[in-house]
């Protein structure tokens, strides 16, 4: 036989996906990148990518006019493969749907819903997800990923049907008018205007939040570090507080005076025996 596949027909059933290897393309038995069915043992990478060859049951053969059925050539002029079996193609418009040739109407009408149950497009919505579908009047309804809902009552979250005025916390469902959900945390809906700060509520009119920390603190004071906030009589130094004086400024997470001592990359430095570098990544180096 002067057409043979690259590697032998057991070596491509449990090597396809590893080496590529196509054995027969209508059941996608390949995967993306080196083809493996040859022709007179030479490589048909290029016959194949460009759309000239067709492999079937590990043979080579023109792809003009012709098509391959479960290790089966046939003309798609005459035929219709269907859950892998050859069918004569019939008249009118027809659909394959669980392996048998359901006959349309003109215009055609019918779809199949995850290749199995069949459905009237007009009437009727699919809602397939993952392998799994459901089929469903299309009268007020839509889907939600494989589920159908009623769009007058429910609506979909993160692939879950709750009711109209109901929302998902995590897993939970909870009714928003009663309830208020904080990073996965629930809370009832306080009497004060409240805000979310991480997994808790807290009063605006009294606190405010530190986002980075996710912590709550007066609003007379100003987010510093996780733990506390400054007032007007402190500074903070990258999120260390320390006490406000005016000839005292930040160096990292330290005060330094301006006078006496610099900051080299928030590292502080004596500027009277040091100098910083900063065209050498601001190394601090002794003065000579």
């Amino acid at each position: 036989m002067n057409k043979i596949c690259c590697l032998h027909f057991l070596q491509c059933l449990l090597l396809g996906a590893t080496q590529d290897c196509v054995f027969n393309e209508d059941k996608k038995e390949h995967n993306f990148g080196r083809a493996c069915c040859r022709s007179d043992g030479l490589p048909s990478d290029k016959d194949l990518i460009t759309g000239t060859k067709i492999c079937c049951n590990g043979t080579l053969h023109d792809r003009e006019g012709q098509k391959c059925c479960n290790g089966k050539l046939y003309d798609p002029e005459e035929k219709v493969c269907c859950g892998s079996e050859l069918h004569t193609r019939p008249p009118t418009p027809h659909v394959c749907c669980g392996g048998v040739i359901h006959l349309d109407s003109t215009p055609p009408t019918l779809g199949c819903c995850g290749g199995m149950e069949m459905y009237n497009r007009t009437t009727q919505i699919c809602c397939e997800y993952n392998g799994s579908f459901s089929v469903a009047s299309k009268n007020n309804r839509d889907c939600c990923y494989d589920k159908d809902y009623d769009i007058n009552k429910e609506h979909c979250v993160s692939n879950r049907v709750v009711g109209l005025g109901e929302d998902l916390c995590g897993d939970t469902v909870f009714n928003t008018s009663s309830n208020v959900c904080c990073n996965v945390t629930l809370h009832e809906i306080p009497t004060y205007p409240w805000k979310c700060c991480g997994e808790n509520v807290y009063d605006v009119n009294s606190l405010q939040c530190c986002k980075a920390f996710k912590t709550t603190i007066p609003i007379s004071q100003n987010c510093c570090g996780k733990d506390f906030g400054t007032n007007s009589t402190e500074i903070c130094c990258n999120g260390v507080a320390h006490p406000k004086e005016p000839s005292l400024t930040c160096c990292g997470t330290e005060r330094v005076d301006n006078v006496t001592t610099g900051c080299c990359a928030a590292k502080p430095y004596n500027t009277t025996t040091h100098q910083c570098c900063s065209e050498y990544m601001n190394i601090i180096i002794k003065l000579c």
